[in-house]
């Protein structure tokens, strides 16, 4: 009796060996399956941001072509003072004036919203070894907001590129203001606008947990400034 209760003991050990065996191989497979799922969504989140980048670049190559283009034609305009079609107009003159006396004092683009990306060169915050070079700001705000004009003034353009959002380009006199990352335009070039007025809706970004950026910069002809220089602090 008691060789068959050791061999019957020696059965339990070896069945329970098996089962443990079993567990720690079925964690072993989770494990590699979780791992792998990570490195997956790793890889597909680095190539949508790599995609936005190539876009947001292209978007902003065509920005400075339109803005280069302005200013050529403002230097034009100054360049032939004397033929009354292309003169810079004393209402253009007064509104860059008006503009200029106001840094520091002009409302935000969005009603609400917080800074998450500022002017200058800097590391991207997810793409390892890619330097940020922005022309502007970022303001991160609730799905659904649109952008608004800064200052009274004149739509020069409405761009739009294949693969990436909409922008528009304002002109205040000598200075210019950039709406871009909108999904949707109410504006179009020629237009005169109010300052706060309703110049797009704002793209969101519905598989990054609604994610709404309002890319927004502002020139001095052919000049990049600081926006946060030139609105309202909060």
């Amino acid at each position: 009796a008691d060789f068959n209760s050791k061999k019957e003991d020696k059965k339990n050990l070896l069945v329970t060996k098996i089962d443990q065996s079993k567990r720690i191989e079925e964690q072993k497979n989770k494990q590699k399956e979780y791992y792998s799922d990570l490195q997956q969504k790793e890889k597909d989140l680095k190539k949508k941001l790599e995609n936005q980048h190539k876009a947001e670049e292209r978007l902003q190559k065509e920005i400075e072509r339109v803005i280069e283009e302005e200013a050529r034609k403002a230097a034009a305009r100054k360049a032939t003072k004397e033929s009354k079609s292309i003169a810079i107009t004393k209402e253009e003159k007064a509104l860059s004036g008006d503009f200029s006396s106001n840094r520091g004092r002009f409302p935000w683009p969005v009603s609400n919203g917080l800074i998450t990306d500022h002017f200058g060169e800097h590391p991207h915050p997810v793409l390892k070894y890619v330097q940020v070079r922005n022309s502007g700001i970022d303001i991160t705000t609730h799905s659904n907001e649109k952008a608004r004009a800064i200052f009274k003034g004149e739509v020069s353009k409405v761009i739009s590129i294949s693969g990436g959002n909409l922008a528009v380009i304002i002109r205040h006199g000598n200075y210019l203001t950039v709406y871009s990352n909108l999904v949707e335009v109410f504006v179009k070039a020629g237009q005169k606008v109010e300052a706060k007025q309703d110049i797009g809706k704002i793209y969101t970004d519905v598989n990054d947990d609604n994610k709404t950026i309002l890319k927004f910069q502002l020139w001095h002809e052919s000049t990049k400034l600081d926006p946060e220089e030139w609105i309202q602090r909060r």
